[in-house]
């Protein structure tokens, strides 16, 4: 018989995971529109997970829409348990826009 995909895909344990993958490929071959599709789903079902949060911003920092991006790598930095993170935001020229790093303390930079 047919199968409601979008039925199937709700009742998924990690449904947010396949969005964000998804949206990772779209993002990859520059569809930068279908992947914001992807992680705005993935960030309404888990409105929690800061790295979905951080992807949303990454896309509407590529399209220059930088007031957006900056709103949601707050939201992405409220997320994050800042004592486990070190967070760079840096830009190689003074004219240039912003770019919005976060790394695991633990992890070698």
């Amino acid at each position: 018989g047919d199968y409601d995909l979008e039925y199937l895909l709700e009742d998924a344990e990690y449904i947010d995971d396949f969005y964000t993958s998804a949206g990772i490929v779209f993002e990859d071959i520059d569809s930068l529109d279908v992947a914001l599709d992807f992680y705005t789903k993935s960030v309404e079902i888990n409105p929690n997970d800061a790295f979905n949060v951080e992807k949303v911003g990454d896309i509407f920092l590529k399209k220059e829409k930088y007031d957006t991006a900056i709103e949601y790598y707050k939201k992405a930095l409220s997320n994050y348990n800042l004592d486990e993170y070190v967070i760079f935001l840096f830009s190689d020229e003074p004219d240039e826009p912003y770019t919005f790093y976060i790394y695991d303390s633990d992890a070698p930079c």
